[in-house]
């Protein structure tokens, strides 16, 4: 019920018992509880050792000014032109930050998609209010994207150097997916890496993981406009019934498949309420002839 919820739609669990399904599982969980013993035995020094050294590696490939180690990356999501979205990840010590994650709704594009425009906008209001705040910048900002995204950032953050930003203690680079080219200000070649770097892979983890966290927030938003409109539009329910019936239901699917006398469990909602509104949803169903 809870994911259904979380989906907006209904979600069902299979636990196979037998075959190649059940063999899957288990092998799953053999990897898993592998994993989890090597990760104990390795130790927390080690894990950090592992992390310095990759860090180091990206640094000297990259050839960037600092240790990167805080990275923040940017990534934007507008599927079908709506719900324009960008997310904020971070990674401290080649680690996600999940903390400092963050989610912003587009203000300045509008109708057709502008990934340039929306660039510029979240990266303005990220580190003007690190400005604003006197909060120090990560090591490296990684945006999602090649030259285009790349440009739109940096014209965002040159707008701000007459409030005391200043290149000298960060690096800011675009990783543009079809060949993983990376793309820094005033280089007109990209920096291709080796597809088994280390550093690479760190790149790309962060880079999946602002574009997976983007999608998430962007599927969040749809499903919540999808539930809200069919919910504001049942007969005589008011804002404060609506949250009743949504903290209940979850969905409107859900709220379809409910009985009549569970609606009018519900706190708040009297029999003649309950009695319209399962109408309402039921509206345009009809019983099947009896065939025999």
């Amino acid at each position: 019920q809870l994911l259904s919820t979380k989906a907006g739609k209904v979600v069902k669990l299979l636990v196979p018992q037998k075959g190649e399904k059940l063999r899957l599982i288990e092998m799953a969980r053999k990897n898993a509880e592998q994993t989890l013993e090597h990760e104990m035995v390795m130790g927390t020094e080690d894990r950090d050792a592992k992390a310095e050294r990759i860090l180091a590696m990206l640094k000297e490939e990259l050839g960037i000014k600092q240790l990167p180690r805080r990275i923040e990356c940017f990534d934007i999501s507008n599927i079908q032109g709506t719900d324009n979205v960008a997310s904020m990840v971070v990674f401290e010590y080649g680690v996600p930050k999940k903390s400092d994650y963050r989610t912003f709704k587009i203000k300045s594009v509008e109708g057709t998609p502008n990934d340039f425009a929306s660039m510029n906008e979240v990266v303005t209001r990220r580190y003007s209010k690190l400005l604003k705040e006197e909060k120090p910048f990560p090591e490296l900002i990684v945006i999602d994207g090649g030259k285009g995204q790349l440009g739109a950032a940096m014209e965002a953050l040159l707008s701000l150097e007459p409030d005391g930003l200043s290149f000298e203690n960060f690096d800011i680079m675009g990783l543009a997916k079809r060949q993983e080219e990376i793309y820094f200000p005033g280089r007109s070649n990209p920096v291709l890496l080796s597809r088994r770097s280390e550093a690479l892979h760190l790149l790309q983890h962060v880079r999946n993981e602002a574009h997976r966290f983007a999608i998430t927030y962007h599927r969040k938003l749809r499903a919540k406009r999808s539930h809200s409109s069919k919910f504001d539009s049942l007969p005589g329910v008011g804002a404060s019934r609506r949250k009743l019936l949504i903290e209940e239901f979850g969905t409107f699917n859900k709220l379809k498949e409910a009985t009549l006398e569970e609606i009018e469990a519900i706190k708040g909602i009297s029999a003649k309420l309950a009695q319209s509104i399962y109408d309402f949803v039921h509206e345009g169903e009809k019983p099947q002839d009896d065939q025999s």
